[in-house]
């Protein structure tokens, strides 16, 4: 829920390794964005220290499940 009015812009880390990517807490990614974009975030997505390669495909995937805008940052040098 949006109390003041700002728009929220939310990225997360995803943590884990192999299998899938999960957030540090253990909540697959797709849940967790799906549950920040219900609370109102005007934009959700992910950061990380992973290359493009890894970076993509959870990109897309995201976008299948996501309505509200998306976003992907990744660390500099990558």
């Amino acid at each position: 829920m949006c109390v003041t009015g700002i728009p929220a812009v939310v990225t997360l880390a995803p943590a884990g390794v192999g299998g899938k990517p999960l957030t540090f807490d253990g909540y697959s990614l797709i849940d967790a964005l799906q549950k920040l974009e219900a609370e109102g975030a005007a934009c959700v997505g992910l950061n990380c220290a992973r290359g493009p390669a890894t970076m993509l495909p959870l990109i897309r995937e995201l976008r299948q499940h996501i309505k509200v805008c998306t976003s992907s940052e990744e660390i500099d040098g990558l």
